[in-house]
């Protein structure tokens, strides 16, 4: 059959081949165009000026069926009855969310020490302050000349001063205070001992909550001195100062690089302390300076392939969102919520992120860009149940990637111009066959009719008319 068909094409004049050939160059060069059409509409080219910019990613094929590893958090003990001091009410204002008085440093001066309760209206003068400052306010604040035998000594004179102390944390819990004008009825409380000659037993009540702190820890505390609280502590009678603060201070180990050689390239562990490093650095580091210390000859597969050397590394990451979530963990950071969630680029690798800063005008699908510290590959098992990897990492924010179609669009209108002159030489090629067939069939025609044919059509017309 085929033969046959190939034996028809003899039959089919020359010149009619060369249209029929044109046609088919015209339709192919057609239907390449609108292929590159439909590629430049999923994909897009990534604009010059976008210092994120660097392969476009289309949606992933596959979505993981996996979380980011979780960082859990500590959560806090449960109210234990006669836990903490006692919240004295007072005739004094401090109830009255509209009572002005509330904020008048007087209030500190009717405070008593060496009870067994705690007054209402200081604790709650001295939580408005600390609502109105950072850690960093209070810490700069902080007068390093009291020490806590200052405070057992004169306590008045230092009562409302920002203190330092520090310790081993020995209790916490959560404590209900009381309806109050600062909104906040409930605060951490706990103990800390303080080893020396003596051991000092120092309580406190957090804003912030212990932010992963764990009985056992060493922390370091900068609030204010409240009064001294007598209680009973193992069976003996003790006195200790309590002091309000935000929160402790962070740990030495949350600006320690070396967290990072504990990590497990490639495990399903989740490493809480080197993640909240990284957090801690991005804070620290803007996004322009953050897209300035990206080594950009990294790519997704050299995470891949090489996580150990790349571990800490400043890199880019561009892919779709396939989720993005609001995780709220209280930590040492000093973060009480930060986002996950994982990018798929076009090369079906994945990233697994952790980001400071919530992202704008972006939404799953959408192709963007992540700057930040590489972690580690995490293992997890896929909606396949197949054991797949995806790459750790840690940064701001994510930026949307800008699209430049420009060179695409020149790239379409050539190959459509083309496609054009093609066809316009077909159709000339077309007109011109016409003209040369009508005219050789027209010179055919009077070469084949006789010479005298004019005078025989006269003749036969006076014959007609009876001439």
């Amino acid at each position: 059959m085929a033969e046959k068909q190939f034996g028809m094409w003899k039959f089919i004049p020359a010149r009619d081949r060369a249209k029929l050939l044109l046609m088919l160059v015209a339709l192919v060069v057609l239907v390449a165009s609108m292929f590159l059409i439909v590629e430049a509409a999923k994909r897009g080219a990534p604009a010059p000026s976008d210092a994120t910019a660097d392969s476009p990613a289309t949606k992933p094929a596959a979505e993981p069926e996996a979380n980011p590893p979780a960082v859990e958090p500590v959560e806090d003990e449960p109210v234990e009855q006669g836990e903490g001091p006692g919240i004295a009410q007072s005739d004094q204002p401090g109830d009255a969310p509209d009572v002005p008085d509330i904020y008048d440093p007087e209030i500190l001066k009717e405070i008593p020490d060496n009870t067994e309760t705690v007054a209402k209206e200081g604790l709650v003068f001295l939580l408005h302050n600390i609502q109105g400052k950072t850690q960093d306010d209070i810490v700069a604040g902080t007068n390093t000349r009291v020490f806590i035998d200052d405070l057992y000594k004169e306590p008045a004179s230092h009562r409302g001063e920002l203190v330092y102390a520090d310790g081993i944390v020995t209790k916490l819990r959560t404590k209900y205070i009381g309806a109050n004008s600062t909104g906040v009825d409930t605060l951490s409380f706990g103990h800390m001992s303080r080893p020396g000659t003596p051991t000092y037993n120092i309580c406190f009540f957090l804003l912030d909550g212990p932010l992963g702190v764990k009985p056992g820890d060493h922390v370091q505390l900068h609030g204010y001195f409240l009064s001294l609280w007598k209680h009973t502590e193992d069976g003996a009678e003790t006195v200790s100062p309590i002091i309000v603060a935000r929160r402790f201070d962070p740990p030495d180990w949350l600006a320690d690089s070396s967290v990072l050689n504990q990590v497990e390239e490639g495990g399903f562990l989740k490493e809480s302390r080197a993640i909240y490093y990284a957090m801690n650095k991005m804070l620290k580091t803007s996004p322009a300076e953050l897209v300035q210390a990206v080594d950009r000859d990294v790519k997704p597969s050299d995470l891949e392939a090489d996580g150990m050397r790349l571990r800490g590394k400043h890199v880019r990451f561009i892919g779709a969102i396939a989720r993005l979530e609001r995780t709220t963990d209280p930590n040492p950071t000093g973060l009480t919520e930060y986002f996950t969630g994982y990018l798929v680029n076009k090369g079906n690798n994945t990233c697994f992120f952790y980001i400071t800063d919530a992202p704008r005008n972006v939404k799953d699908n959408d192709l963007v860009a992540i700057h930040g510290m590489f972690i580690k590959n995490y293992t997890y098992v896929n909606q396949r149940n197949l054991e797949t990897k995806a790459s750790i990492i840690v940064g701001r924010t994510l930026v949307p990637v800008t699209t430049d179609s420009s060179s695409v669009y020149i790239l379409i209108l050539g190959v459509c111009g083309l496609a054009f002159a093609v066809i316009a030489i077909a159709a000339v090629c077309e007109v011109r066959s016409m003209r040369r067939q009508n005219e050789e069939r027209r010179r055919r025609t009077f070469s084949q009719a006789p010479a005298n044919m004019t005078a025989k059509a006269r003749e036969a017309a006076r014959k007609a008319q009876g001439g």
